[in-house]
Parts: C-alpha cells; structure tokens; sequence
C-alpha cells in the first residue's frame, strides 16, 4: 500500500488560495492549474469543456484551487486566468523525467521499464510553448486593462463580439479584443462618436482577419498595415495591392 504523502505539501502548493482574503494590489490573477484536473480523457482533444474529475492527491488539489480561483471571479469578479498545461518536456529537464528517461536509456542501449501493458498515452507539451502561453497570459491581462479603459460603454458589446468571433473563426478572444482596442483607440482620438467608433472598430477588425487569411499573412502584420492606412501611411496596404481612395479625418 503506498505511504501518502506529506498533506502539508498540498497546502503548500496551493498557497495561492489564501491571496483571496489578504490585502493585494495587484490587478490580475493568473493560476497555473494542470491538465490533471481532468483524470481520463473523455473526448479527443481534450478542451477547457471537458468535465474535471481528478484522479490523484495532487491532481485534486490542483482542482481545489482551480475551482477556488474560478468560484471567486463569478461571484467577487475578480479578474482572474486559469492555465492548464499539460506534461511537460525540453531542455535541462531532470532525468527522473518520462521523455529524458525514455531518450538516454535508448542512448545507452539500457531496458526502458513499461508500465502496465504498454498502452497508456500521455499527451505533452514542449517546456517553450508552455512559456509562450504564460507569455500571452500576461499579455492578455494588459490587453484586458487597455479593452475595459478604451471601449467605455462599448465593452460588453465588444466582449460579446469577441466570444462570438472565438465560437465561428476560432480566434483567441483576448487577442482580438486587444486589436478592437487599438482601433477603436485611434477612432476615439478623430473625436468619433461612441457608437460609431465601436462601429469602425470592430469592423476594421474583422477586415484585418479577412486580410491575414486571404493574403496569408500573419494576424499582427495586418494588423499594423490597417493601422497605417487609418494614420495616412498608405503604402504598406499599397504592396499588398490595396489602393487607399480616401483616408479617415
């Protein structure tokens, strides 16, 4: 029978759960979970819908604290991100390790121990694109500030807007809502109206996804040819073969 482990490990490893009632400033939250949280997959791939259902110590206390950060943001609304990384492998990783286990043990010609009969998968997730998401999650708590200061009465519509555009094209809702906020910025400093520059700013978006698409160029690229375009620089959407007729004033 295996020895548990020591319980107050757990209540270290989420610590986290305590900044809820002690005094912080700090804007955002952002809680690295784990896909453990969800035990055995029940759909392939495996997405934020699936249902939590942990099945170790750890995982449930991972859960624990997932579900204390969430519980929080609907009912304090406090804002909040949740990440749910998966096994991780890369460089430097320990020995003891599945990936760098498995890849010396092949090296040196040793027996490499499987557990089971062999059929167990494990999905993983190389250690830089893990970096790369926490990257863009404190990216997206800058974008969310920008988005709430710059739509005003605008920014339930556009939130809306975004959730939808994720639903049908698959964008990431936080990035999109970070670009509506730029353009809607630029309209707002013309001394647009409200309405009108939500109108413009949202519009103006799509057409930059439209353009990345047909043009296959990447998202931010026509992002700031359209930007360009709107500030008088006509150029760069002119190599793109666009020919800019008139120009907001």
């Amino acid at each position: 029978m295996p020895t548990p482990p020591d319980l107050d490990y757990f209540d270290k490893v989420n610590y986290v759960i305590d900044a809820w009632v002690l005094p912080c400033e700090a804007p955002w939250y952002i809680y690295v979970s784990t896909s453990e949280v969800y035990g055995p997959a029940l759909t392939f791939p495996m997405d934020e819908e699936h249902p939590l259902n942990p099945k170790s110590p750890y995982a449930s206390s991972k859960a624990g604290g997932d579900r204390m950060v969430y519980s929080n943001v609907i009912t304090y609304d406090i804002p909040a991100i949740i990440l749910r990384p998966f096994n991780q492998y890369g460089p430097r990783q320990h020995l003891i390790k599945a990936v760098p286990r498995f890849v010396t043990g092949a090296i040196s010609d040793e027996l490499i121990r499987v557990h089971g009969d062999g059929s167990s998968t494990r999905d993983w997730v190389y250690v830089e694109d893990t970096c790369k998401a926490l990257d863009m999650a404190m990216d997206a708590v800058e974008s969310e500030n920008l988005f709430e200061e710059s739509m005003g009465g605008m920014a339930d519509s556009a939130r809306e807007w975004s959730k939808q555009l994720r639903k049908d094209l698959g964008l990431n809702e936080y990035e999109v809502r970070k670009n509506v906020a730029t353009f809607n910025v630029m309209f707002d400093s013309m001394g647009i109206s409200e309405d009108a520059a939500y109108d413009m700013a949202t519009g103006m978006s799509q057409l930059a996804y439209d353009m990345a698409s047909f043009y296959n160029l990447p998202t931010e690229e026509a992002f700031q040819k359209l930007q360009a375009g709107i500030t008088g620089e006509a150029e760069p959407l002119k190599r793109l073969g666009i020919l800019v007729c008139c120009m907001v004033n």
